[in-house]
């Protein structure tokens, strides 16, 4: 049986080692209390810009004007699945649930052209892409490391790469998935066809 000055040490250790995870816990809430902060400053503006362009949308439908990405007679031959993750593996299921949702979804509303080759896998972020890699699915785009020095420029390099794809009928449909937040708890998983 340990001695009274061993129970001590003990304790003593065991409240050193905690100090460690503590101030690192303290640390984390911070960040995530800001970027939370700043997520939600921009989810007006976002809104907003939705709006507007449903707006702009809308106008031009009298108009002699069409757009590349309004084309209501493409085949949908090919399909683009845009999956949004992110490069670290430390955040509970936030990856895990959007790789599967993408999974799922190409397993199933979108079997028919995965089974005869018509269907590739954009993944953003470095989680998606090892996971859709790895399961063998086509991958296409440089949009694997897209977080890591995020930009602007990165972000638009992808986007730019998406919609000139879709223009030039390399594919004729493309489904994004992501995680919409919600709270820090949870997220949206969306489906966009």
């Amino acid at each position: 049986m340990p001695s009274l000055k061993d129970i001590k040490l003990r304790i003593n250790s065991i409240r050193t080692t905690q100090k460690p995870p503590k101030a690192m816990k303290m640390v984390s809430a911070a960040k995530l209390r800001k970027a939370q902060d700043t997520l939600l400053r921009l989810r007006p503006y976002a809104n907003k810009l939705n709006e507007l362009s449903g707006r702009l949308v809308a106008s031009l439908e009298g108009s002699n004007y069409v757009s590349p990405f309004a084309d209501a007679e493409r085949p949908g031959d090919r399909v683009l699945v845009l999956i949004v993750a992110s490069n670290r593996g430390l955040c509970g299921g936030f990856n895990s649930a959007i790789c599967k949702i993408g999974q799922a979804t190409i397993e199933g509303e979108l079997a028919e052209w995965q089974q005869s080759g018509r269907l590739e896998v954009m993944a953003v972020g470095r989680k998606a892409h090892e996971y859709f890699a790895k399961r063998g699915y086509r991958m296409v785009g440089p949009a694997r490391d897209v977080f890591t020095g995020l930009s602007f420029d990165r972000v638009a390099g992808v986007a730019q790469e998406v919609m000139d794809g879709y223009t030039a009928r390399r594919w004729d449909r493309v489904v994004l998935v992501y995680n919409e937040f919600k709270n820090a708890l949870a997220q949206n998983r969306i489906v966009a066809p």
